[in-house]
């Protein structure tokens, strides 16, 4: 992907590129980048990362200190509402691997709305000719709650099935919301191209399972072109 921003950029095209992986640190010259940053696990187990975007070296393009800082402010502020419609109350699950498996979806959470909210930002400002956006907060939820945690066996482990068997369908929704707010920043002539491989839907739970292992759902992608557009 940084390629073909540049590619983009040689063309004479304007470029934003928002928590691409490989873009740390980002170098002297590429504009409008805000690379992702991913805290040690300690700290995502044990809180909210202090440490989102931008204030890390390396992490974003000269002089978008003010811009990321806004982004991240207005994403702490939105973070507890959006949390509990996503992953639901914030109380201790009564088994360890759902505890982990929700830190992390939070943590993840948190990223992928500072990131939209960066996006969004650079979008308005810069009218760039094209727009990178990565979101990685599916892939922990994904990971979490229908690989690991289910994995394990106990009363508890169920309770924890039960209380977190639609987030990864909430999680889904939450995307669609994201991609449909930098669609909306764009006009008749945009294209909006979603690459997934956990494909564009949750997957369907087996067995009467409310789980299914997030590796059997196929990779999947959507195209839509102009800003009203509606599938």
């Amino acid at each position: 992907a940084p390629e073909i921003a540049r590619a983009v950029r040689r063309a004479g095209g304007r470029t934003v590129t928002v928590g691409w992986p490989g873009t740390w640190p980002v170098r002297e010259d590429e504009p409008n980048t805000v690379a992702p940053y991913m805290p040690p696990a300690a700290a995502r187990a044990a809180a909210l990362a202090p440490v989102i975007f931008g204030d890390a070296p390396g992490q974003a393009s000269e002089g978008l200190g003010p811009l990321v800082s806004e982004a991240v402010s207005a994403s702490r502020a939105g973070f507890p509402d959006v949390a509990a419609g996503v992953l639901g109350p914030d109380p201790a699950s009564p088994d360890p691997a759902w505890d982990e498996a929700a830190a992390a979806a939070r943590w993840a959470l948190l990223a992928d709305m500072t990131a939209v909210e960066t996006a969004a930002k650079l979008i308005v400002r810069e009218e760039p000719h094209l727009a990178l956006v990565y979101l990685g907060g599916l892939n922990s939820a994904c990971r979490g709650f229908l690989t690991a945690a289910p994995a394990q066996t106990g009363e508890a482990a169920q309770q924890g099935v039960e209380r977190y068997a639609e987030a990864v369908a909430r999680y889904h929704a939450f995307v669609d919301v994201a991609v449909d707010r930098l669609r909306s920043l764009g006009d008749e002539r945009t294209f909006i191209v979603v690459c997934s491989v956990y494909g564009v839907r949750p997957p369907e739970p087996e067995d009467g399972s409310p789980t299914a292992p997030y590796v059997q759902v196929p990779p999947g992608g959507l195209i839509v072109h102009g800003r009203d557009a509606t599938s």
